[in-house]
């Protein structure tokens, strides 16, 4: 069972400092562009968001995902997320999260996930366990607090994830190269990636 937390400490600073740490290029996904070595990428982090004071921030839940923004209307910083606790630990296992980092430019998905992963493999998205076909997102870089993986979401593949409301999955190859799959939630995203695209 998963729950969802509020803070996972992992900055987009850290992320940024970082940008010639990589994985080893996986192949690229469908529904998205293989992001290069170079690329920034949003990461889901709202330590950040809830350290900057002079921000006119809010957070907002819907289902199983949360909506947090900073930032001045006309130039918020939002983001949606969701963090994944297994059921009997009290870290977060892994971080979900939807993000841009421009009003105008294109939304990114970004999973975050135990460094304890075989390459090359990517992090993989399923609409339910056991799904046959899922998403798979490629590693873009690893750091000492987890690895990253990203993808350039298009409106296909966001309708896709936006119709379904119920529990997915998500994948890794662990160090060991055995799939490790802890369960994901739809719930709410649909709801939640809507309001996103008003507040900002």
């Amino acid at each position: 069972m998963i729950h969802s937390v509020s803070v996972l400490a992992m900055t987009l600073a850290s992320l940024i400092a970082s940008v010639n740490t990589t994985a080893t290029p996986p192949q690229e996904a469908k529904g998205a562009r293989l992001l290069a070595a170079s690329d920034t990428v949003p990461v889901p982090t709202p330590a950040a968001i809830a350290s900057d004071q002079s921000a006119e921030s809010f957070t907002a839940t819907y289902g199983d995902w949360q909506l947090q923004c900073g930032g001045a209307a006309g130039a918020r910083n939002c983001q949606v997320i969701q963090t994944l606790v297994i059921k009997g630990q009290k870290a977060p296992f892994a971080q979900l999260g939807f993000g841009k980092l421009a009003k105008d430019g294109p939304l990114y998905f970004t999973a975050v996930v135990p460094v304890n992963v075989t390459f090359p493999s990517t992090v993989e998205i399923g609409l339910k366990k056991g799904d046959e076909h899922p998403t798979e997102v490629p590693f873009t870089r690893c750091l000492p607090t987890g690895c990253f993986a990203s993808i350039e979401v298009d409106d296909a593949l966001l309708k896709r994830w936006k119709e379904q409301d119920g529990a997915g999955s998500l994948t890794i190859k662990s160090g060991s190269g055995k799939d490790l799959t802890v369960p994901m939630s739809y719930r709410g995203l649909k709801r939640a990636m809507d309001e996103f695209d008003k507040a900002e």
